[in-house]
């Protein structure tokens, strides 16, 4: 077995990614098809990445790399220790012949798997949200300790692949100005702070109204992933859902009472569409299942400083055995469900206790089209 010489059959054998994780030194690999035998990829459930599997008279496609410098080995075990992947000798075959290899594998015992990797059809689908999300956690490569990788790639791959669905957002502009991201110029940028959330510190110049371009302006911003919030309403009752949670934002401005109520909410997984997170979230934080979903809007609740996009939606439950103390255990969440008449969330929001926005836009809306969805759902 040469010192140089590795088997990719996952993520790494796309070129895009292997430049995010080698960076310069991908250009110095020699790279050739090949497959390791009895052995299949399997899609990890609810992740991006697939690990190997045993089976016997089965194979695994990849490739077969040499070159590897002892940089690049360092880079690929900051990568792929992430994942809890660890160097093995294997075989591979490649142009008809045996080669000594090693290759990250990972205990399956360790995953639930969810059938044959697709290689094809992630490379059409989750590629370039994966991409974006290695070349952030690479930016951390010599600077954090491989420790950390594990505690970065959450917050990564979510905020990165809200990234990758901003980029395909197309919003319209009847009555807004056409400028776009080309009429914004960055001098600089840095990472003052990455953990779930991340701090991006900008000087930065844009294109004003009135012609021409502003001086530098210093712009630091809370990088979030986007977020999903659905207002359970039980249309034979007429009575909401709502749930009560302590808020350590209120609470660092000085908000003398920092439990909230709040609808139910969430940020998206990388791989989740926004219905399927309102779903999760009502599981998780209420007990309750939604049999339907109207999406309420999409919106960023601050853009002056959080990058953070929620799509609100109201969510049709049967409310009649609602109620308790829910939430994820592991996620230290302590969340109380509230169930109230509309009549009674609509006072609430006139006294000013409840107190955060998407609850308010989603109980106006709610209000406003009644009678349809009654009809629709009651």
């Amino acid at each position: 077995m040469t010192a140089d010489a590795m088997f990719f059959f996952g993520t790494l054998r796309d070129p895009l990614t292997r430049d995010a994780v080698i960076g310069p030194e991908a250009a110095g690999l020699s790279i050739r098809a090949a497959v390791i035998a009895d052995a299949r990829a399997h899609g990890v459930k609810g992740q991006d990445f697939p690990i190997l599997i045993a089976e016997d008279g089965a194979q695994a496609d990849g490739i077969l790399v040499t070159g590897i410098t002892a940089e690049a080995r360092a880079r690929l075990a900051f990568f792929e220790g992430e994942f809890g992947y660890t160097l093995e000798p294997r075989q591979v075959t490649a142009d008809g012949q045996t080669h000594e290899v090693e290759v990250f594998i990972a205990d399956p015992a360790a995953f639930e798997t969810d059938g044959p990797w697709d290689f094809a059809r992630w490379q059409a689908d989750q590629r370039a949200g994966f991409v974006r999300s290695a070349a952030e956690l690479m930016r951390h490569y010599g600077t954090r300790p491989a420790t950390d990788a594990p505690v970065l790639w959450n917050g990564i791959r979510a905020r990165q692949f809200s990234a990758t669905r901003a980029a395909d957002q197309q919003r319209p502009a009847q009555h807004r100005s056409p400028f776009g991201r080309a009429d914004v110029r960055v001098s600089r940028h840095a990472q003052p702070y990455a953990h779930f959330f991340s701090i991006e510190d900008h000087t930065l110049s844009h294109r004003l109204h009135n012609g021409g371009w502003s001086a530098p302006l210093e712009r630091a911003v809370l990088a979030s992933a986007d977020a999903v919030t659905v207002l359970p309403w039980d249309p034979v009752t007429d009575r909401v859902l709502l749930i009560e949670q302590f808020r350590p934002a209120p609470f660092v401005r000085g908000d003398q009472s920092p439990w909230l109520l709040e609808p139910v909410a969430g940020r998206m997984d990388g791989l989740e569409s926004p219905e399927d997170c309102a779903r999760r979230e009502a599981r998780e934080e209420a007990g309750i299942t939604l049999t339907a979903l109207e999406k309420v809007n999409s919106h960023y609740p601050s853009p002056g400083t959080v990058t953070e996009y929620v799509t609100c939606y109201i969510g049709r439950a049967d409310l009649a055995r609602a109620g308790g103390v829910h939430g994820v255990e592991t996620e230290h969440e302590d969340i109380r469900s509230h169930l109230l008449t509309l009549a009674e969330a609509e006072a609430a929001v006139a006294s000013g206790e409840i107190a955060v926005g998407p609850l308010i836009v989603s109980l106006y809306y709610l209000r406003l089209h009644h009678a349809r969805l009654r009809a629709a759902w009651g």
